[in-house]
């Protein structure tokens, strides 16, 4: 009967919605309103061990609402309203299973020097200041072209999901000087201790960060910019101390020749640093480089270098310092790029990577590194085309030999197209193959994929049609590995235009998902099948 009743909530919705469309289209001479829903009803079936599954099996519903409003005034004012809501049972579209969530909504009052936000909201004033989105009040005041003031008060949006109240507030401002701009910026957060609960993750925690970033550039070729912020932070204050640290920022971008572009970092974070919010890994030091040569077209070539450690002073809890290097190097050609026929659409990538990781401790706990080279072939032709590529990767583990392995990955990918003026038609291959063995113990892992998709679209008729089939196998004689697996799935997917006028359009989607997993010597197969009904409508 639950399921019934859900069918014909969302049965009735659709036929609403389709009703009144020609009453919530409305539009005014200042102003107009928006309206955006999706409809979705969901079954699915599920045969053998649904405990493998990731769905839940079932009939389901979900629902989405999107309201804009538009207002204009004579005196140059505008007003914008946002509301984004979902009405779901589906548990993967549930938000701590929630039936009902607004997702979104705020408004915006504003003119050409000034703007009031209120409701959700995102800010992002430095890197290592502030970077997020709260549920709240904004200010922002374009005092002059070059001079910009920002100030705001917000606090965690959900409550019961966090499990804590966090207010923050916090204030910046923007300036330029000639080729010289810079932001200063202050933030400050700090936990109700009044809503924390048992399981809450966190204490009673205050942090204020300040910091000033600037950015100067005296030459087309030449720009460089820089940031310091200093933390105050006390993860509980019922417990803790503050603690007191700073980070530190320059970069460099120089291009001494048209076709070479170099660029420059530096950066430190003090083991005690703690941004509000912002991009920040504590207790690091990070050198980086990248280097881009374009003599040509048709050819280019990217390197890229970073060293950066830990423990970079004794505040921090590290006991031995970790290194960490990362090194790059990407090509592209095109050898015959000035030719007139199809050959000049043959490009040739080359893409190798290297990543270490070591400490020097008596006894090390970290010593690994990581080669991985990728090498591919693509051309296209008047009705197909094609790409080759190739990955081998080598690890090393200097303290665990037994998890050193070395793979391979080949890969063919073919497509096939059609294109006229009212319609178009696509067939496409892809095969890949996987070879992975450990050095030590001689264990392999190895995995056959392949993928057909095809998808036919008429644009006269407003009608979308695609078609696919999988295959995956994967072979592993590991003890402790995953037990031999099949996976065959296909699916159909049906797209049609049900009206299209300049104040409302509705679109129909309906899909069969069908998926088989195999497993061999254990219980755990299961066959999925799930239907899909979409309707889009914009008012």
């Amino acid at each position: 009967m639950r399921k019934f009743l859900k069918i014909c909530w969302g049965v009735t919705t659709f036929l609403l919605l389709w009703l009144v469309s020609p009453v919530l289209a409305v539009e005014w001479d200042s102003g107009r309103l928006d309206i955006q829903s999706l409809t979705q009803l969901n079954y699915l079936n599920i045969e053998g061990d649904s405990s493998r599954s990731v769905n839940t099996e079932g009939a389901h519903y979900n629902e989405e609402l999107v309201f804009n409003l538009y207002q204009y005034t004579p005196g140059g004012w505008h007003l914008e309203t946002h509301l984004y809501s979902r009405f779901t049972d589906d548990p993967m579209f549930q938000i701590n299973k929630r039936n009902f969530y607004i997702l979104e909504g705020f408004f915006r009052f504003y003119n050409d020097k000034m703007v009031i936000q209120g409701g959700d909201f995102a800010e992002d004033f430095t890197r290592y200041t502030f970077n997020t989105s709260l549920f709240g009040v904004k200010c922002q005041m374009n005092l002059q072209d070059s001079i910009e003031a920002k100030a705001f008060v917000g606090r965690n949006r959900d409550e019961d999901l966090d499990k804590y109240v966090r207010y923050v507030e916090g204030a910046s401002f923007k300036g330029k000087v000639k080729n010289l701009s810079f932001q200063i910026a202050m933030v400050s957060s700090n936990v109700d201790s009044s809503t924390l609960r048992e399981d809450s993750p966190i204490g009673d925690e205050e942090n204020t960060v300040g910091g000033i970033s600037f950015e100067w550039s005296p030459l087309e070729v030449f720009r460089l910019r820089g940031e310091w912020a200093r933390s105050v932070y006390n993860q509980d204050t019922r417990l803790t101390e503050d603690r007191y640290d700073n980070v530190y920022f320059l970069g460099m971008e120089l291009s001494p020749l048209t076709y070479l572009n170099l660029k420059f970092e530096f950066e430190r974070v003090e083991p005690w640093f703690m941004t509000v919010f912002g991009a920040s890994n504590p207790d690091r030091q990070r050198y980086h480089f990248e280097g881009n040569l374009s003599p040509s077209p048709s050819w280019n070539l990217n390197l890229m270098y970073e060293y950066a450690y830990d423990k970079i002073s004794s505040n921090s809890e590290a006991e031995e310092r970790t290194y960490t290097e990362i090194a790059s190097l990407a090509s592209f050609w095109n050898p015959f790029w000035t030719r007139e026929d199809v050959w000049n659409t043959l490009g040739i990538n080359l893409q190798i990577d290297y990543f270490q990781n070591y400490n020097h401790g008596s006894q090390p706990m970290t010593d690994n590194e990581e080669i991985r080279g990728n090498f591919s072939l693509s051309q296209s032709f008047s009705f197909w085309r094609y790409s080759l590529s190739y990955t081998y990767s080598r690890y090393w583990d200097y303290v665990d030999p037994t998890s050193e392995y070395f793979s391979h990955v080949p890969a063919l990918s073919l497509v096939f197209f059609q294109s006229k003026e009212t319609w178009s038609y696509d067939l496409s291959l892809d095969l890949s193959y996987s070879y992975r063995k450990t050095v030590r113990t001689d264990f392999k892992d190895r995995s056959w994929r392949g993928e057909v998709n095809t998808s036919f679209i008429s644009e006269a008729r407003g009608t979308s049609l695609g078609l696919r089939f999988g295959l995956e196998r994967n072979l592993s004689d590991n003890p402790g590995g995953v037990s031999d697996n099949t996976l065959y799935s296909y699916s159909l997917t049906l797209e049609q235009r049900l009206r299209e006028t300049p104040s409302f359009n509705a679109r129909l989607n309906f899909s069969f998902t069908h998926n088989d997993y195999q497993e061999k010597d254990s219980p755990g197969d299961y066959q999925e099948d799930l239907l899909v009904l979409k309707l889009h409508m914009n008012f």
